[in-house]
């Protein structure tokens, strides 16, 4: 059985924080634009092809005051 990405991310992202400029492996981006008073209007998320499952994670959206 394999572990799902989110199982790795939170284990490598301490390192990733080190290594990539504070880059979060595991920051849940919706809630963080809700959270913020910021209205999604689209939001679509994905993995590269081709990239490692832990860091190919996108978000690519819109938001609204």
């Amino acid at each position: 059985m394999v572990a799902p990405p989110r199982r790795y991310q939170r284990r490598l992202e301490p390192i990733q924080k080190l290594i990539a400029g504070g880059c979060h492996l595991t920051r849940d981006i919706p809630s963080l634009l809700t959270d913020a008073g910021l209205t999604i209007t689209g939001l679509d998320q994905f993995y590269v092809a081709g990239a490692p499952r832990p860091y190919g994670a996108i978000s690519i959206g819109t938001a609204t005051v």
